[in-house]
Order: structure tokens, then sequence, then C-alpha cells
């Protein structure tokens, strides 16, 4: 990430359920990190993957998983109301089973995109891929679908077209072996 301390993207925090409009709170990159790794998330995350019914699934998500906008900061969660982009897009990649561990490993060393955070989705067999993108040279949705078509024709791996959303929300799981990128400033002492 080329951002300053002063400049570090900041993030909208909602509580659950996802109906949720107004953010809970203004968040970094690094406090979602810690809440993600920590295991503040971990009891919803277990219980959804107990969950087999795919309807009963998405209704356990969208009512006990607090949320991020990694995009940007929003006064009301809708497209007119981002107060400021983060500079940030999540890339949600589904169904990958067997093949999610040697794609995070690749993802991470991805020579054109630098990940900035790379986690397992609350599914658990899925990845969940935040990269920087910049925004003075193409449009939040230019760069969804620039990205969107490099990891189709690079890792042979659809990108869920919702990301594509700026207000898109991402649920929090719990993972424990989440990645960050090295050279994000810590801030020890802040988090979800």
């Amino acid at each position: 990430m080329k951002q300053t301390d002063l400049e570090t993207p900041s993030i909208s925090f909602f509580r659950k359920p996802a109906s949720s409009t107004h953010p809970h709170s203004t968040v970094s990159i690094r406090q979602v990190y810690l809440g993600i790794r920590d295991g503040r998330f971990r009891e919803e995350t277990d219980s959804l993957r107990l969950i087999t019914d795919l309807d009963e699934r998405r209704e356990y998500k969208k009512n006990e998983f607090n949320f991020v906008t990694f995009s940007g900061t929003f006064s009301y969660r809708n497209s007119v109301s981002l107060v400021q982009h983060s500079g940030l897009i999540c890339l949600d990649l589904d169904h990958l089973a067997e093949r999610r561990w040697e794609l995070r490993d690749r993802l991470i060393v991805d020579p054109y995109f630098e990940t900035e955070l790379l986690f397992t989705s609350p599914s658990g067999d899925g990845l969940k891929w935040v990269v920087e993108i910049d925004l003075s040279r193409a449009t939040h949705l230019d760069w969804f679908k620039a990205i969107r078509n490099y990891v189709r024709v690079t890792y042979g791996v659809a990108v869920d077209e919702s990301c594509k959303d700026v207000v898109r929300a991402c649920y929090l799981p719990h993972d424990p072996e989440i990645y960050i990128n090295p050279i994000i400033d810590v801030e020890i002492n802040n988090s979800i």
C-alpha cells in the first residue's frame, strides 16, 4: 500500500443484520484484519459452516454477521452516500474447494495487484481478495471489470459480479490465517 499513516484507507463497519443501512463506525484495514484474526467472529463462522441448506446459510449470514464496505466510507449504505472511496476493492472468489490454498499463495505474490488483505470467506470454500486501485486512472467499475477479466484469464476463476458495486457488503468471518500486507502500518490498540 502506497499510502502514508495519514492516508490509511477508511472503511465503514456495520453491525448485523445485513439490512443495516447506517454505519456503526469507521475503521481501518488493520482493524478489520485484527477482528477477523482474533476470533471475535468465530462463533458465527463455525455455526454457519455447520449449516448444509443453502437458503438457511444465506439467511444466517444476513442475520448473524457484521460487515464492512471495503471500498469506502458511507453516511448511508447506498452508492450515492459515498463519503470517500478507500482506494480498495474486495473481490469474491467463490466455490474454490481444494484450489483455495494454492490460489491464496498465488494471489499474495500476484505481480500486477498488491494484496492488502486475503482471507477465507464465511462459507469456508472461497476467498476474499482486497487489492488497491487507483481511481485517478479508472473508475471503480472499470477496475472491477479489468480485475475480473484478469483473474479469469490468469487463474481460471470467476469473480462474483456483485463486487462491482462500490457499496458491496463483505461479511466478517473468523480466519486465523488471514493475510495482511506487511507494509500496512500497525495500529496495535485499535480493533473493531
